[in-house]
């Protein structure tokens, strides 16, 4: 079978890192086996739907690169069909008007556990005159025999002398001696007793269609064959089953996604990476790194493998390995990850992610420390900087060094500074103006000379000439830094920080 799937999300929020995580592996599926994908967007809540959180989804979608098939469906737009649907329902018997007010279904509730409302077998034969049916006399053999004598309501009154002009809603009468399963792909087979079940509101009073009608009749108009979603959604299927079971429409192949958890296993919050993907891409990891993490969270491969590139996660991905336990969000391997992502992505690709970043805090610098924009140098800085970092904020961060005149000193560089002679430091100057070649395997064979002659260790020449040049430790060896940006600017910044210091 061609998978035919569906990223089904409600625009309440962020794309959230299950909801990326469901859509990936809807994608994946569909695209091994050549099917098509859909993006429907589960507007019906219009109090909590929001254009932003559409907006999110849809460039959440993007940027971690998940294309669809056709254009994005709003469920909005088929509210008339879902009602059509209901009515159909009611047509055929297996729905049915319920005139119970929110007082009658909650004291319902508190006696039997759930809702089976009188109405679900009243035989209204004229649809359209429906005050002539009331039950507020009736005595309990009546009621009993409309409940197919297996309920008894006897202390609720129901007061509706006229129900032309009582509001309803409409419920699917529930086949209650029948028990509904599902073959679920990752959780296996798992049955449900329908007397577990109540009559489940298909069309509220105000005559909205609800979630459960909605998304049935929107998935088999889409001809959806495979249901890929969320554990949270579990229950929800031996609901929907009743209305494909009841309109006699094919029922879809189901599999349902455990949760992520926190690292120690429990419920995941903000602290955790309960977080929107789009804040994901603005604390620097890229789309790569979030789809190879993603597919690997809760899917174990080969056993062996971690790192697959687009192809290989189509072609690797199985559906059915899936784990059915939770899986267990862990930053510190989303940060190895995303290193690994970094080092291997094209310098001018990674040029094109931090310059921004790097604009904008030097706008935001104290004008004292001067800086200049060097496009050239900045790639070269990349290259060596690349290999140390774990996101593109970090590698932003160090690549700030090549643009100053004059660098700011953190403490520990202040330290080392504290203990300086202008001699040695002169001395250093001489050796570095007479460098013919200057490189980083050149810099550090006049550093050996400079530590033989003065009886200094290598390291301490190396720390003073940090302090001097870059003014921290986060950063590439100062060699290398002093290769990125040159012979000049290396002196002058000795020359500068040295001056700060004596004035």
């Amino acid at each position: 079978m061609i998978p035919i799937t569906r990223f089904a999300p409600s625009p309440t929020g962020y794309l959230h890192i299950g909801g990326a995580r469901t859509a990936l592996y809807n994608w994946l599926h569909t695209r091994k086996f050549g099917g098509k994908f859909y993006l429907r967007i589960e507007d019906t809540d219009k109090i909590r739907s929001t254009q932003s959180a559409i907006d999110a989804i849809i460039n959440g979608l993007n940027w971690l690169g998940l294309d669809w098939d056709g254009d994005i469906i709003l469920q909005s737009k088929n509210v008339f069909r879902h009602k059509e649907v209901a009515e159909e329902l009611i047509r055929i018997g297996k729905a049915y008007r319920c005139y119970m007010t929110q007082e009658e279904i909650n004291e319902m509730r508190e006696k039997f556990g759930k809702v089976i409302s009188p109405w679900r077998n009243i035989n209204i034969a004229d649809a359209d005159n429906i005050h002539v049916h009331s039950i507020l006399n009736m005595n309990e053999e009546e009621t009993n025999e409309m409940h197919n004598n297996r309920y008894q309501y006897k202390d609720l009154q129901y007061q509706y002398k006229d129900l032309e002009y009582k509001q309803y809603t409409i419920r699917l009468k529930v086949d209650l001696n029948s028990i509904s399963g599902i073959n679920d792909i990752i959780k296996g087979r798992v049955e449900v007793n329908n007397n577990e079940l109540d009559d489940m509101i298909l069309v509220r009073s105000d005559g909205t269609p609800t979630y459960m009608l909605a998304v049935v009749v929107d998935d088999h108009d889409a001809g959806i064959n495979t249901i890929i979603r969320g554990d949270d959604h579990f229950t929800n299927t031996f609901r929907q089953l009743q209305i494909y079971n009841a309109m006699g429409w094919n029922i879809p192949q189901y599999a349902h996604i455990p949760m992520i958890n926190a690292e120690d296993g429990k419920k995941m919050s903000k602290r955790h990476g309960a977080i929107g993907i789009d804040q994901y891409k603005n604390m620097g990891y890229l789309p790569d790194t979030m789809i190879n993490y993603l597919l690997r969270l809760g899917w174990g491969g080969d056993g062996m493998t971690e790192i697959y590139s687009r192809d290989e996660s189509i072609s690797s991905f199985e559906l059915h390995k899936v784990s059915s336990s939770p899986a267990r969000f862990d930053i510190q391997k989303l940060n190895n990850l995303n290193g690994h992502y970094i080092r291997k992505t094209d310098n001018k690709l990674l040029f094109s992610l931090i310059y921004p970043l790097i604009i904008e805090k030097l706008n935001l610098i104290d004008i004292k420390y001067n800086f200049e924009l060097d496009e050239k140098m900045l790639l070269k800085g990349i290259d060596i900087s690349k290999q140390r970092v774990s996101t593109i904020l970090e590698l932003s961060d160090i690549c700030m060094i090549y643009f100053y005149k004059k660098n700011p000193i953190d403490d520990k560089c202040q330290q080392v500074l504290s203990k300086i002679t202008v001699g040695l430091v002169d001395d250093i100057k001489k050796y570095l103006l007479n460098l013919k070649e200057w490189n980083c395997l050149k810099i550090n064979d006049t550093i050996e000379i400079i530590a033989e002659q003065k009886s200094i260790k290598k390291n301490e020449i190396m720390s003073l000439l940090r302090a001097l040049i870059i003014g921290t430790f986060k950063s590439p060896s100062v060699s290398e830094v002093m290769e990125v940006i040159g012979k000049e600017k290396s002196i002058n910044r000795i020359i500068q920080t040295m001056d700060s210091i004596i004035t």
